[in-house]
């Protein structure tokens, strides 16, 4: 994850506060490809209704959270998955009298959220078609520790409910190209880059995270 920021100002008053980090049991280890046991491609989504947290593992629970009708898990052998946001600002708003300090950054753009799928290719119509159609589908890439045993929850239950977990989930995608590539008698390769878009609910991205965090 790489993040850039721009600062209207910079001040050096002020006192720094040592980071406090969780204990060890917080969760087992990181997030790895491993762990990215779900790959969905669906035809809509469904909103939640609820206020509280839902659990993981199985998706279930009653928390507001979005979930993909329509399903299919994608039979694509995809080996990278690149996500990209952006937010267009004005960030030279130098102007006399001001010092050197610059004014508020004001949005200046249309933000964007796109994304990218190296993968080796499987069939043409579970993206190119869709791209060459302009289809709309949604997407979800979910990754999860503890399925099988102790989860954020406690569980140690065969289900482990409480999985920790890590969910993306795009209501409303469309791709935007998926150039086919030959080399010779290798595999064929395909680099398929989507954007996601707000479906109306106002959620062209939704992330969910389960942990052991009791407040934010």
């Amino acid at each position: 994850m790489k993040l850039t920021a721009d600062g209207m100002n910079c001040t050096t008053t002020g006192s720094i506060t040592s980071p406090v980090y969780a204990a060890s049991t917080y969760q087992s280890s990181i997030f790895s490809f491993a762990d990215a046991y779900l790959f969905q491609i669906g035809t809509g989504t469904t909103a939640g209704t609820g206020s509280t947290p839902g659990t993981g593992g199985t998706g279930t629970g009653t928390g507001n959270y979005t979930t993909l009708t329509g399903t299919a898990n994608v039979s694509h052998v995809v080996k990278g998955f690149t996500l990209t946001s952006a937010r267009p600002v004005a960030s030279e708003r130098y102007g006399f009298g001001s010092a050197g300090i610059k004014r508020e950054q004001l949005q200046n753009g249309i933000p964007t959220i796109t994304g990218t799928l190296d993968a080796e290719f499987t069939n043409r119509t579970e993206f190119y078609d869709l791209f060459s159609t302009n289809a709309t589908r949604s997407l979800q890439l979910d990754f999860a520790h503890g399925i099988n045993g102790s989860g954020a929850d406690g569980s140690a239950t065969a289900t482990g409910t409480g999985a920790y977990r890590l969910s993306f989930v795009f209501p409303f995608v469309k791709f935007k190209a998926d150039p086919v590539s030959i080399n010779g008698a290798d595999l064929v390769s395909e680099s398929i880059s989507f954007e996601a878009y707000d479906d109306g609910t106002g959620i062209p991205m939704q992330v969910r995270l389960v942990s052991q965090d009791q407040a934010l």
